[in-house]
């Protein structure tokens, strides 16, 4: 699942966590990203959740000070229409950064946008594909080669996405 936020500013801000909870108030990391440090201009930020929960996932970021200091945003939750994770494999892993070869199960036709992220949740591919209903093998050349390594796939469903206060 994508992750995405933005900053209007940043002052001594030194990373970012994701945090995910399967109840709304026991949260374990997910991702950790670096901050700017000290910015006036909007940063955009986007990392991604391998393994959100079936059905109801709970997110908030936590933003870490240079020094320590920390805060976090209200509470957002993410609700799955299938109520089922993504079933989707990218193989061979580790890869060459030339050539995948793409397993993944869909309960019906549909227009998705597949996405595949570094080992360390960096996007770096993207391409919106048409599936058929059940299992779909795909092979996906990369238009620049990518460096030697691991790295995961997901695609986009749709979601409904709640702020809770």
């Amino acid at each position: 699942m994508n992750l995405n936020w933005s900053t209007a500013s940043e002052t001594n801000n030194d990373f970012f966590t994701i945090e995910r909870s399967i109840n709304g108030k026991d949260f374990k990391q997910v991702a950790t990203l670096p901050g700017a440090g000290n910015s006036n201009t909007q940063l955009d930020y986007s990392t991604f959740d391998p393994k959100p929960y079936n059905s109801i996932s709970y997110y908030r970021l936590k933003q870490t000070d240079f020094n320590g200091d920390f805060s976090y945003s209200d509470i957002f939750s993410v609700k799955f229409e299938d109520n089922k994770p993504n079933n989707i494999r990218l193989f061979p892993n580790p890869n060459d950064g030339q050539l995948f070869n793409i397993s993944l199960n869909s309960a019906r036709k549909e227009s998705i946008q597949l996405k595949v992220y570094s080992i360390c949740g960096i996007a770096i591919f993207s391409q919106e594909i048409l599936v058929n209903k059940g299992l779909n093998l795909r092979k996906v050349a990369f238009n620049k080669t990518l460096t030697p390594g691991t790295y995961m796939g997901c695609w986009l469903e749709q979601a409904r996405i709640n702020t809770i206060q």
